[in-house]
């Protein structure tokens, strides 16, 4: 949906835009460029607005790639730049209750006198032996339709996994998870660092595959809760698996495909690296309004990679209806499956793309060389 405003000539003013397919998030944001000339003393403002009216207790902020200084969101100051040349800023809110907000805007060079904030972010997948160029380097690289697109800024940020967990999953994992949860103590007994600890780079939630009923003003909706979103700082995966189960009034029929489209909803809507896990049992029971066929498509339509691991060491049917499953039916095969998804997030690239398109409207061209959409 476009609004345009004109003015008594017919000459336009200004547009707004809006996706009117997805969902708007419980959290918004917008960033605003105040002051300063010749790219000295100017400060950027966040406002944001969530549906719980709360602030966010935890702001970062990102200008051309690295982290600035953001104890005042009504007043911070951007380092001294050059307005010739293009920028790119950042700013990631972090709420209570789960909930997180990202806005991004570039300024200078050929947006001198404007702020350009109508932006696509593209994941892509870099190949081994790939060096991703500089952004002007890539113009050309990416068309919708005949035409090539402007890229303004890359960015790597932390990535975004979603996971999706069958309830059958749980007493194979409370296994796994006492096992490591000795070893876990044991290494603290010793003052060993834990290696995985030391990873910063990603943010876990799980996504529960049971809904809830809620009453809005004009009808009935199905929502399916979360956790909060996890860190290395909260443990290792094994541990996560362990102690954050679904919780105990969620006592209706599974919904997997539905959960799964939701996953890679709130993976793209991180704007960053991303992918989601399907976690799946013995025989899997899924009572979706949408077979997984099209939770899969949803997915390649976001741009967003799906990982499917099980627990059954025969997978049944119903498991493979979603592709050929990864075995973590103990320690070593979870170990190794969750490896080799941190490895895949780190061929992982934003490319942030000028102006706002439909994610499977974008390809690639003749000119791009060692990459390819995610997804």
């Amino acid at each position: 949906l476009v609004a345009v405003a004109l003015d008594e000539r017919g000459v336009e003013l200004d547009r707004a835009q809006r996706w009117i397919n997805l969902p708007r998030r419980p959290a918004e944001a917008e960033i605003v460029l105040e002051g300063g000339e010749n790219g000295q003393e100017r400060t950027a403002r966040i406002s944001w607005e969530t549906l719980a009216g709360i602030d966010p207790p935890a702001l970062e902020v990102i200008f051309d790639g690295r982290q600035i200084p953001a104890n005042d969101p009504g007043a911070i100051r951007l380092p001294a730049h050059d307005p010739q040349q293009l920028h790119f800023l950042r700013a990631e809110l972090e709420f209570e209750g789960n909930l997180s907000s990202v806005v991004e805007l570039t300024f200078g060079g050929a947006y001198a006198d404007r702020v350009n904030a109508e932006l696509t972010a593209l994941p892509i997948v870099l190949d081994d032996q790939t060096s991703l160029p500089t952004p002007e380097a890539l113009d050309g690289w990416f068309i919708k339709g005949d035409r090539p697109l402007r890229v303004v800024a890359l960015d790597r940020g932390a990535a975004e996994i979603v996971m999706v967990r069958d309830r059958a999953t749980q007493e194979k994992l409370d296994l796994v998870g006492r096992s490591r949860q000795r070893m876990s103590q044991a290494l603290r007994r010793k003052r060993l660092p834990s290696r995985q600890r030391a990873r910063r780079d990603w943010r876990l939630q799980f996504i529960w595959p049971v809904s809830r009923r809620q009453r809005g003003s004009d009808r009935i909706y199905d929502l399916f809760p979360h956790s909060r979103e996890l860190t290395s700082a909260d443990g290792d995966l094994y541990l996560l698996l362990y102690w954050i189960r679904q919780p105990l009034d969620l006592t209706g029929p599974q919904r997997l495909a539905n959960a799964v489209a939701l996953a890679g909803l709130a993976a793209a809507g991180g704007k960053g690296r991303r992918a989601v896990v399907l976690l799946l049992g013995e025989d899997p029971s899924d009572r979706s309004d949408l077979p997984p066929a099209l939770a899969q498509r949803y997915l390649e339509r976001l741009q967003v990679p799906l990982v499917v691991w099980t627990t059954a060491r025969q997978p049944g049917k119903e498991t493979l209806v979603w592709g050929q499953p990864r075995l973590v039916s103990n320690s070593a095969g979870l170990d190794a499956a969750w490896r080799e998804l941190l490895e895949s997030l780190e061929h992982q690239r934003i490319v942030w793309l000028e102006g706002i398109h439909l994610p499977q409207e974008v390809r690639l061209s003749e000119r791009a060389e060692g990459i390819r959409i995610a997804g």
